[in-house]
């Protein structure tokens, strides 16, 4: 299902935006990064990387709300990057098996793990419910409208399962 985007005409973006998404995408591949040494056993690491994502979110959100207050956009852009710990959480719960307790202890997940070993991934409505409740918290801060929860949420539900209907949600 992919559509052809009109060309936006810019051959080299401004500075601000390069930076912005320069900053986005580093939050991205941090949190990625926190997955990775979770599934490693690196409890230091990946409470690293997960510290440094939230701030590269926080410089991101900064970017994108700039006339919201920094402590506004500070809160909205940890719980997003909170929101998609769990999310990863939830998707990797096998991979991350019995490093549970081990980072249980350490403070390194964040959602209520729960039984790694019950339903698919995505009927896991505790921590789907973590996600939504995270996602409007993210709404509140830069008066986002709230819908953003619920349908961030269902994306990420779906994506993360190659679920078939992921791409229309996208859309």
């Amino acid at each position: 299902m992919t559509q052809d985007l009109p060309s936006l005409n810019v051959s080299t973006p401004e500075p601000p935006a390069f930076e912005a998404a320069e900053t986005l995408l580093g939050g991205f591949h941090l949190q990625d990064m926190r997955e990775s040494h979770l599934v490693a056993c690196d409890v230091a690491a990946a409470r690293s990387a997960a510290s440094a994502a939230v701030e590269h979110m926080v410089t991101a959100f900064g970017f994108e709300f700039p006339a919201v207050s920094r402590s506004r956009t500070a809160r909205a852009a940890e719980s997003f990057m909170r929101a998609l710990f769990v999310q990863d959480e939830i998707e990797n719960r096998v991979a991350f098996g019995g490093r549970a307790e081990r980072g249980r202890s350490a403070d390194v997940f964040v959602s209520s793990l729960g039984d790694v070993t019950g339903a698919p991934s995505i009927d896991d409505d505790l921590r789907w419910s973590e996600v939504r409740g995270l996602l409007r918290t993210v709404c509140d801060d830069p008066d986002m409208d709230p819908k953003y929860a619920a349908l961030h949420t269902r994306f990420w539900r779906r994506h993360g399962q190659r679920h078939d209907s992921w791409e229309t949600i996208a859309w």
